[in-house]
């Protein structure tokens, strides 16, 4: 970098004493290079810089952290606290002359609030861990959300007494007084459900549900309004419909009627550890050119229930199931009783090129 930057100041040179090849027999002084700063008292990593450089023909401003400018005049505000060597170069067609002096940069570091949220390895599904990102914070405050609060930078987790939604808060100042005490936040939404919900899927093996299931969705239509301008009017459309249903824009767009040819098999999720289902199917049908074609030894098809970013719990697929392009999906449970098990997947059809949500039903067997 070094390198070519010496090189740029030579060219330029080498363009201002010339003029269409010939040399200046009498190219004058070398500049004077000379320049003036203010450090903003307001904000003092900012720092104005002027050029008072005489008989020069350009200047080129090199910061010391790397940055450079070709303005006369130009303000610089540094990353980091530190001490800079700020040089002005000066050019002309008698040659180059540098000035450089040290620059001090001693400015508040202004806190960042910040912070991740996971759920590896926790004891119960009421525990969230807690890793503390923030920068240049000297005091934190947590508000869980639940009515408890922590002073402490390197908690690790937080245990919530009731399932639900909360929105945690983390809050942090510097011990600077140039900051006056200032306050810098950060707030993320989680969810926390009881061990019941595990329990509930643990306890049972699964089969796809073969009876339709009642469904709210919304339907789009195109129209028109009174003056002829093209508009979209949604309706709600509460239907029965296939456990196993495909939606694009919130709109029923395919089903599978699962009732002549039931897909075989049986899910059991084991409600300690990794929460690992094995498909114990004795065999599985599915429809082919408009019949119920048997496959008496389906490939195992293993799921896996684990989290999602923050809000939810999904089961990840980890072996197959209706076709090897689906491996590896996330498959958000969206609704879970004694009766009844909703998954769905969002992913885009590489025949359509849309996005879709596919949309399955379990039932206890």
């Amino acid at each position: 970098m070094k390198a070519n930057y010496t090189i740029f100041i030579l060219f330029l040179f080498a363009c201002l004493s010339c003029d269409d090849g010939i040399v200046d027999p009498d190219p004058g002084a070398l500049p004077t290079a000379d320049f003036i700063f203010q450090i903003q008292t307001n904000d003092p990593k900012s720092v104005s810089f002027a050029s008072t450089a005489r008989g020069a023909n350009s200047i080129i401003w090199d910061f010391g952290d790397g940055s450079r400018s070709v303005s006369e005049a130009a303000n610089k505000t540094y990353e980091e606290n530190g001490t800079y060597q700020v040089s002005l170069i000066a050019i002309n067609k008698a040659g180059v002359n540098t000035v450089t002096r040290e620059i001090v940069i001693d400015g508040p570091n202004v806190p960042v609030a910040d912070f991740e949220v996971g759920f590896d390895n926790v004891t119960s599904s009421l525990q969230v861990n807690l890793t503390n990102t923030s920068l240049f914070a000297d005091a934190v405050v947590w508000d869980f959300g639940d009515g408890n609060t922590s002073t402490d930078p390197n908690i690790s987790s937080h245990t919530y007494d009731l399932p639900g939604t909360y929105d945690i808060l983390l809050t942090v100042r510097s011990n600077d007084e140039r900051l006056e005490d200032e306050e810098f936040t950060r707030e993320r939404t989680i969810t926390v459900l009881d061990n019941s919900f595990l329990h509930n899927m643990g306890s049972k093996t699964w089969s796809f549900k073969t009876d339709p299931i009642r469904l709210t969705y919304n339907f789009t239509l195109d129209t028109v309004d009174t003056e002829g301008n093209p508009v979209q009017r949604v309706y709600p459309l509460d239907t029965l419909v296939s456990p196993y249903h495909i939606l694009r824009a919130d709109t029923l767009f395919f089903e599978v009627g699962l009732e002549d040819c039931m897909l075989n098999d049986r899910y059991t999720f084991n409600s300690s550890g990794d929460y690992l289902a094995q498909n114990n199917g004795d065999g599985r049908l599915i429809e082919f050119n408009g019949q119920c074609v048997s496959l008496s030894e389906p490939g195992e098809t293993n799921w896996q229930i684990d989290r999602d970013v923050n809000d939810e719990f999904v089961l990840v697929l980890v072996d197959s199931y209706l076709g090897d392009s689906e491996v590896g999906f996330f498959y958000r449970i969206v609704q879970l009783t004694d009766e009844f098990l909703l998954v769905e997947i969002d992913i885009s059809s590489p025949i359509i090129g849309e996005p879709r949500t596919v949309v399955m039903a379990f039932e206890p067997v």
